[in-house]
């Protein structure tokens, strides 16, 4: 197994998750594990690219799945939902503060 990865940020919760993320190749082959199930898909991944499972669970649970809590955050000045919690232009108002 490999150390892991390198960390970022989720943009969907604001955790701070890993950075992996499989190869070009590896996500075209796992297509047809989908219906299987979750599990399978995971395993095929650590299978083909030989990584901790529970990086390939943090992955797909933030990146594939999106079963992170979505973090919300309101324009400053009309109090709209914003797309992202990052977002620093509101599509409401269209006020920008970047």
């Amino acid at each position: 197994m490999i150390p892991e990865p390198a960390r970022r940020i989720c943009d969907r919760c604001g955790q701070l998750i890993t950075a992996y993320c499989p190869s070009i190749k590896t996500l075209s082959a796992i297509g047809s594990f989908y219906e299987a199930g979750d599990i399978e898909v995971v395993d095929e991944i650590v299978r083909r690219e030989n990584i901790d499972p529970q990086i390939v669970w943090k992955y797909f649970d933030h990146r594939i799945r999106l079963r992170c809590e979505q973090k919300v955050a309101f324009c400053p000045f009309c109090g709209g939902q914003l797309r992202t919690w990052r977002a620093q232009q509101c599509m409401h108002c269209l006020k920008d503060w970047h």
